[in-house]
């Protein structure tokens, strides 16, 4: 950001904004105003001056223009599902995309072209009508700015790879106001840097993707046994993954039954170790592929079997609405030893809550088939990751999840040898971002100098062209 000094924004100033563009400019004290300032995680509460909320591109260069002019403190918001809370800013402008909305789906090609203010379920109803998808993740209003830019991991990542193996183009507002088409052919260092290097660079007002074919049905896995069984549930699972097929995505993980159905009753509130995941293939292949995991012990809880894929895509949206605490940690992982786990059992037998988990998502298969310098998301071997998606209710509890989550990390990341995923990371800073994209760094400091050298675009996991 400009170091000059912020000048006030004046009523007659706001009004000039407002009539360049169609939505409407809103300010504290409006009806609106608190639902238009309002982000995802709860723990998030701050006074932007004004919020545009833009249509098109070239509104999207106004609000820029108009931030630079006033040196407003710019914040950027698709979804707003940022966890430290990027998308908003204490007396500066959110540039809301919730107006950039087109979606069109060319079946013959399977290109997507998407606004940037869509949301994840936005794109996966267009794309299922003609049975595609673009991988992306599993909460249906997480906007797909965010997701993208920063890889983008879901269900379909291990059979098809993340977002960003999928994006084709981009339509980039830059700091200076002016609009740049990036691929492989045009602007290709952005290019490069906009697959991982998340909102460093520009405003994506449309990403251009490359979907692929998803049937309508597909296998979900959900399988749990008994905490006393949690080694050997390990053990079985990681030999089981180290050969799994390229269609199964999953994760092994520690939870407390929920105390609701479809879960028996005979389980509900009871310790355990499950395995879950989706098959994206023939269903039949799917049920023989996950027999090993369905026939060991027998698991106390089997809920497998055939769902929508739209259904998968949305099922964590009750795990994580609007308007709970979230404090998150990740770390990506080459092995999964068994200190790792013998640790997670301690941490979470001393969990301050109930509905606090410790998970580990198998990675691996077509994320490893793209080299970790050919996009800025540089950790392509890791083939773990643990993730700490710790949310909660009431402010009484912050102190106690935070600092839970936290020690339990850090005990975590003696097993991490480098690297993290950005986009589900509550803690921010330098050593944050460097942990983050690794090997990339340097060049991405390179990119953010030759597009953004004042760092106007700084609420991010950010990039400090000044400091290198």
């Amino acid at each position: 950001m400009d170091a000059a000094v912020p000048h006030p924004v004046t009523e007659q100033q706001v009004s000039r904004l407002r009539s360049a563009l169609r939505l409407p400019v809103t300010t504290p004290g409006e009806a609106d105003y608190a639902g238009q300032s309002r982000v995802w995680n709860a723990m998030i509460n701050r006074q932007p001056s004004l919020i545009a909320t833009c249509t098109d591109a070239a509104e999207v260069q106004t609000a820029v223009r108009f931030a630079r002019e006033h040196q407003l403190d710019a914040a950027v918001r698709c979804g707003g599902h940022s966890l430290p809370g990027f998308g908003t800013s204490d007396g500066g402008m959110v540039i809301s995309l919730a107006g950039l909305k087109d979606i069109s789906v060319d079946p013959a090609s399977r290109r997507v072209r998407v606004g940037g203010g869509c949301l994840l379920g936005e794109i996966d109803q267009h794309t299922q009508e003609f049975g595609l998808a673009v991988p992306s993740g599993v909460v249906s209003h997480t906007g797909i700015g965010g997701l993208a830019l920063g890889g983008g991991v879901g269900l379909l990542m291990r059979r098809y790879g993340l977002t960003i193996d999928h994006l084709i183009s981009a339509e980039v507002v830059t700091a200076d106001g002016n609009l740049l088409h990036a691929s492989a052919d045009d602007n290709t260092e952005l290019f490069w840097a906009l697959r991982g290097g998340g909102g460093n660079f520009g405003i994506v007002t449309g990403f251009e993707f490359q979907a692929q074919e998803v049937r309508r049905d597909v296998l979900a896995l959900l399988l749990a046994w008994p905490l006393e069984q949690v080694h050997e549930v390990f053990e079985r699972y990681l030999d089981f993954a180290a050969d799994a097929p390229r269609e199964l995505t999953s994760l092994i993980f520690l939870f407390n039954v929920p105390r609701s159905d479809p879960y028996p009753e005979a389980m509900h509130g009871a310790p355990a170790v499950g395995v879950a995941g989706m098959w994206c293939g023939d269903i039949p292949d799917g049920l023989a592929a996950v027999l090993p995991l369905r026939e060991y012990g027998p698991p106390s809880i089997d809920l497998s079997g055939p769902r929508p894929f739209l259904f998968m895509q949305s099922m964590s949206d009750e795990e994580y609405p609007w308007g709970r605490r979230y404090y998150m940690k990740t770390g990506l992982m080459e092995a999964l030893p068994r200190a790792a786990v013998d640790l997670s059992v301690e941490a979470f037998a001393n969990a301050p809550h109930p509905a606090l988990e410790i998970d580990f998502h198998h990675l691996g298969g077509a994320i490893g088939d793209v080299a970790g310098s050919a996009t800025a998301f540089a950790h392509r071997t890791a083939q773990f990751a643990y993730d700490l998606p710790t949310s909660w209710d009431n402010s009484v509890d912050d102190q106690s999840m935070i600092e839970w989550t936290k020690r339990t990390a850090q005990a975590l990341d003696a097993y991490v040898p480098g690297g993290s995923y950005l986009n589900v990371e509550a803690d921010t800073g330098p050593e944050v971002s460097r942990r983050g994209w690794g090997e990339n760094w340097q060049r991405l400091v390179a990119v953010k100098r030759q597009y953004d050298p004042t760092n106007f675009f700084h609420l991010n996991p950010n990039i400090d062209p000044a400091r290198g």
